[in-house]
């Protein structure tokens, strides 16, 4: 699935650039919501996406369950360096992931 030598898989669609990344499975949200904070305190705008989809139960109670467990996406309009070493030190990154 990634190689040492791959590139990361970089979706490209106008002006933004969108990268897909492994976390602990569970620790989702809270990367997220971590790697916000770290990225805006270095002036990076990024946003990170975590999927969810809406289950309805038959007593007709939802919840809401992740719909790509350990995934996280990021738009940005520039991937630097710096935004990409912060990534690799918050707690429960796993790995970028990377074309073939």
């Amino acid at each position: 699935m990634h190689g040492a030598g791959g590139k990361l898989l970089v979706v490209r669609s106008g002006i933004w650039i969108a990268t897909v990344y492994m976390v602990k499975t569970g620790s989702e949200e809270k990367f997220r919501n971590a790697t916000t904070e770290k990225l805006a305190l270095q002036g990076d705008n990024s946003k990170l996406y975590f999927f969810k989809r809406k289950i309805r139960e038959r007593n007709g109670s939802d919840y809401n369950e992740p719909l790509f467990l350990g995934y996280i996406f990021m738009e940005t309009e520039i991937m630097e360096r710096s935004s990409v070493e912060t990534l690799k030190k918050v707690v429960g990154f796993i790995f970028f992931i990377r074309q073939r």
